[in-house]
């Protein structure tokens, strides 16, 4: 377990190091990673679905967890924006959820089909 920690925690600062490589400042790095984070928690949520303690589908949890995270993607968008980027949400919650794209990498392509040319932000 603390190995696996170890290497989590070594693995978000080679990210950050690479956000800081891409021209991202410091305190827009960590926000890029904790965004990355709670989409990556929302998207885990919206998959397994929201039931109350009866078993009961709550529709009312899971419409709050899409407007967070329409808030957190705008967010996002904002701070990639700064620095000449594209956000992508990728929602699938078995992978990364935050990508960062140049739109120059896009070239004919929409960003579905190649987000994961830019630099992925660890959820983790």
């Amino acid at each position: 377990m603390e190995n696996e920690r170890r290497e989590e925690m070594n693995h978000r600062q080679q990210n950050f190091a690479e956000l800081i490589q891409a021209g991202i400042s410091a305190s827009d790095a960590d926000a890029f990673q904790r965004i990355s984070r709670s989409l990556h928690k929302l998207d885990e949520s919206l998959c397994n679905g929201f039931v109350d303690w009866r078993g009961n589908w709550d529709e009312a949890a899971e419409m709050r967890a899409e407007k967070r995270s329409n808030r957190l993607e705008g967010k996002a968008t904002e701070l990639a924006q700064k620095y000449g980027f594209i956000a992508y949400h990728q929602s699938d919650p078995r992978g990364w959820s935050l990508y960062l794209v140049k739109p120059d990498q896009l070239g004919q392509y929409s960003i579905d089909a190649i987000y994961n040319r830019g630099i992925g932000v660890t959820p983790h």
